[in-house]
């Protein structure tokens, strides 16, 4: 995702170093990324931040971008498993893959330099953004669907795809256009996700560093002030709240691709954390502790008038059990198990958005 490589690519897009974009567009069976995924190349070929693949298509897509850059034009590439060599332009995991080659959008001409100042903009301070690309034209959208800057005429034809986008919480991903063959790419530069820990104790303190790895923005919410100290955190989250946790929920304003974690082990703290957390949109809630806990602590729950269908919604014990008994090996088992409800959450999503191909042929 191009957020995920922003903090590198930022210093490039200071400088006006003239870079392409490759952007894994479309993906089929199994692949090394997922759409979204970006790999830029500096003009001078020699320089690369992110990837297309886990190493096997970044000479062919380095190639692409010294073309696309030398010719202002965009380039789309496609890799299956049928490539003479390991290195080429084949795939060893069996899947097709898609990858779209553009300038940098202030390399663009036209109204790129304006798409490149919003997106400059969503990125710096996690914001949503959408840009919608078709060919060379190309349209920005905000986080409340308003058209800011591209190609008017396709910004109006994408309009309503974008709003669903936006509504949804879908991914980024390829849609076949209402007129012509040309597939559109909506590229959904979504803010980071939010993993909300609730217990600012040690498995906390490694998730924090686990979920920063991995995109995500973090915040931790205890009441107690010995246990927010700032100190325990050598990575610090986002925020860290000293806060009865149902007084800071409403407030999160959490949606389906966030996350929610308790983690006290102290029923005072964690069941009106849950209980918050069920009046919320967020996504995944999940719950330390053991099997036989988890059976009382729904107990608790339903007592006191949770639905047994919004109960549901609580993974218990949270993430995947990986038998360690360290802080550590536990937050890498939440986190893994947030992972994956989150991959598992956006292929469903795609699926299920109207217009947009399941599958392709190689």
């Amino acid at each position: 995702m191009l957020r995920s490589i922003w903090s590198r690519l930022r210093g490039w897009v200071s400088d006006e170093v003239p870079f392409a974009l490759a952007t894994v567009v479309r993906v089929a069976g199994s692949g090394p990324r997922a759409p979204g995924a970006c790999m830029a190349v500096a003009g001078d070929g020699r320089r690369f931040i992110g990837s297309a693949s886990s190493g096997c298509l970044e000479a062919v897509v380095m190639e692409a971008a010294k073309a696309v850059l030398a010719s202002g034009g965009t380039r789309r590439l496609r890799f299956g498993p049928d490539g003479p060599q390991p290195w080429s332009d084949g795939l060893t995991c069996g899947g097709w893959v898609d990858v779209r080659v553009d300038p940098w959008w202030r390399w663009c001409g036209g109204s790129g330099p304006a798409v490149a100042e919003a997106v400059i903009d969503w990125m710096d301070t996690d914001a949503t953004g959408v840009v919608v690309s078709r060919g060379a034209a190309h349209a920005a959208f905000d986080a409340g669907g308003r058209f800011v800057a591209g190609d008017r005429a396709l910004a109006s034809a994408m309009a309503e795809p974008v709003a669903a986008a936006l509504a949804t919480g879908l991914p980024p991903h390829e849609r076949q256009a209402d007129r012509g063959d040309e597939p559109v790419f909506l590229h959904v530069l979504a803010r980071r996700p939010r993993l909300v820990m609730v217990g600012a104790v040690d498995v906390a303190v490694h998730l924090v560093a686990l979920a920063r790895e991995c995109g995500w923005a973090t915040v931790v919410v205890d009441p107690r002030e010995a246990f927010v100290a700032a100190e325990r955190f050598p990575q610090p989250p986002d925020r860290l709240m000293r806060s009865w946790p149902e007084r800071i929920v409403p407030e999160l304003d959490l949606g389906p691709r966030d996350a929610a974690v308790v983690l006290t082990h102290d029923a005072k703290i964690d069941d009106p954390a849950l209980l918050a957390f069920l009046e919320t949109r967020v996504g995944y809630i999940g719950a330390l502790g053991s099997t036989r806990s988890h059976a009382a602590r729904l107990d608790r729950l339903a007592e006191r008038g949770a639905d047994p269908s919004a109960l549901a919604r609580i993974d218990g014990p949270a993430g995947i059990h990986l038998a360690v008994g360290s802080a550590a090996g536990v937050a890498l088992g939440i986190m893994a198990g947030v992972e994956r409800w989150l991959a598992r959450r956006d292929r469903a999503a795609l699926a299920a958005a109207p217009a947009t191909p399941a599958s392709m042929e190689g």
